[in-house]
């Protein structure tokens, strides 16, 4: 999975993004064919049950991975590697570990928090868990435009700079901001609007919880996405710190405490969570793009300046 993951980057980087899809698409094949495979069976296939299912899924991100490898094996990549390029160098290893780490502790803060969020809505019951669900994975859904958005801004920049071209990089990422701003304002009325219908649809009809987890969730949709995509350009100028510390300090030191404080001190229930993942959402955007284009020069790189 994290080979597959890695090299898709990678591809990315390259502006191959054709390849990763089709290494995609060959993985989700491959595991619609055996996770069923190895969950039931059939002729010498012995079922498997539920590790049939892991099984499966293993199967078909290892086949991602070598549809990828097999177009660069081939040649028809502008990725060219030869067995001495696998070779590790110390420079080149430091260089990786000094700006992936900031990038691995930024998720691990997210992933963390999260963790710590659903603690503290468990003692408000199922209903709360079960409308935190679907909000947290619906408007997770809304927001892959802004997961593409930020790997092409990544990349965008990255190129940019190293064509020492900096005024496109002002234009690339402004650019994905308007066109992301205006996508995601609509479908954040359109989930406020229709919010019963949604919670309808994953079977909680007439759920009152789930509706208003899901419209306080949609005043950060905006802002979230808009922090990715900042994050992404941040990352392809080298600099990966900036969204660490924004997540640090955001989610760790304002979030967290304010989602307790109004469940528990001023009593607002489950509600004072989803409002506190909002008001982070939004705070996290604002401050990354508030801090465009400071660096150690003032005006590191072009975006903003």
């Amino acid at each position: 999975v994290e080979a597959m993951f890695v090299i898709g980057q990678i591809l990315r980087g390259t502006g191959e993004p054709g390849i990763t899809i089709a290494g995609v698409v060959a993985s989700t094949v491959l595991t619609l064919i055996f996770i069923p495979l190895f969950m039931f069976g059939w002729g010498p296939v012995p079922a498997l049950g539920i590790a049939g299912s892991f099984l499966g899924i293993g199967v078909g991100r290892l086949g991602g991975f070598a549809t990828m490898l097999a177009f660069i094996v081939k040649g028809k990549s502008r990725l060219r590697l030869r067995w001495a390029d696998l070779r590790p160098r110390a420079s080149e290893v430091s260089r990786v570990a000094r700006l992936a780490w900031p990038a691995v502790a930024q998720n691990l803060l997210e992933r963390s928090a999260l963790l710590l969020m659903v603690r503290m809505l468990s003692p408000f019951g199922a209903s709360a868990l079960a409308a935190w669900s679907i909000g947290n994975r619906v408007t997770m859904i809304a927001r892959m435009p802004s997961f593409g958005l930020q790997a092409s801004v990544r990349t965008l920049v990255g190129q940019n700079l190293g064509a020492e071209k900096p005024e496109r990089v002002t234009r690339t990422v402004w650019l994905a901001v308007a066109a992301l701003t205006v996508l995601m304002i609509a479908v954040s009325i359109a989930l406020f609007a229709w919010a019963r219908e949604v919670v309808s649809f994953f079977g909680m009809k007439g759920n009152a919880t789930a509706v208003m987890a899901l419209r306080i969730l949609c005043a950060g949709l905006l802002m979230e996405s808009i922090r990715r995509v900042m994050a992404g350009a941040f990352q392809g100028a080298s600099r990966s710190k900036p969204p660490m510390m924004v997540e640090g300090v955001v989610r760790w030191g304002l979030q967290l405490p304010a989602a307790y404080l109004l469940s528990y001190g001023l009593a607002v229930g489950a509600g004072g969570v989803w409002w506190a993942v909002s008001g982070g959402q939004i705070l996290s955007g604002a401050l990354l793009l508030a801090g465009r284009g400071a660096g150690k020069s003032g005006a590191s790189w072009a975006f903003g300046v």
